[in-house]
């Protein structure tokens, strides 16, 4: 049997880290820890970012969310993948802030979130092209006024994903760039603020 394994050099990670803060000197990074740290050990991983004062850790679930919690991160922890009505009380109980594509679910987390006496933090999440989560920009101050409206729910930030980031014709990124710049900033008109903006996933 043939064995695979993955090395993490810790100099070139805080490197690597270090880049994106020159290069983004006004920006607050999400670290993407999904899967295990895609391979690479949700043990070190997640503590080395934090040592970088990396603000957010992603995470696709919730349960891979509450994994690092329980091994005593603090810091503030985002769930990139839409969360399920079943799900409220585990964000609450783990500090999790979740991203919204559904109406429905902001409903029902506003709803358990006032029976807990708790305030949930989410972002809403614009379908901007990659059709696998969000809101559609036709919909999104809808979902903003909804939002407003329930006192335990907070929209801190707004994103989406670009689905051709790896490509080398990055056209429909920048379509999707354009479609998320505008919604966002037609939401700001109507006075809703965003503490983030978060679409630059990296290739």
């Amino acid at each position: 049997m043939r064995l695979t394994y993955a090395e993490i050099n810790e100099s070139n990670l805080r490197h690597n880290i270090s880049m994106i803060k020159k290069f983004s000197p006004h920006s607050t990074i999400t670290a993407m820890v999904k899967a295990n740290a895609y391979g690479h050990g949700i043990d070190i991983y997640p503590k080395i970012l934090r040592e970088e004062n990396i603000e957010y850790l992603g995470f696709a679930f919730a349960d891979e969310a509450v994994e690092v919690r329980q091994k005593g991160d603090n810091g503030k922890i985002m769930v990139l993948i839409s969360a399920q009505e079943d799900e409220a009380e585990l964000y609450m109980e783990h500090s999790l802030e979740t991203v919204f594509s559904s109406i429905d679910i902001l409903r029902i987390f506003a709803e358990k979130a006032q029976k807990a006496g708790k305030t949930i933090y989410g972002h809403l999440f614009i379908d901007t092209g990659m059709h696998r989560d969000g809101v559609f920009p036709s919909e999104s101050l809808k979902f903003m006024q909804i939002a407003e409206s329930l006192p335990n729910i907070k929209i801190i930030g707004v994103c989406s994903h670009l689905s051709t980031a790896d490509f080398d014709d990055l056209s429909f990124a920048e379509h999707q760039l354009d479609l998320f710049n505008h919604t966002a900033d037609m939401l700001e008109e109507k006075g809703y603020k965003f503490k983030y903006r978060h679409i630059s996933n990296s290739a």
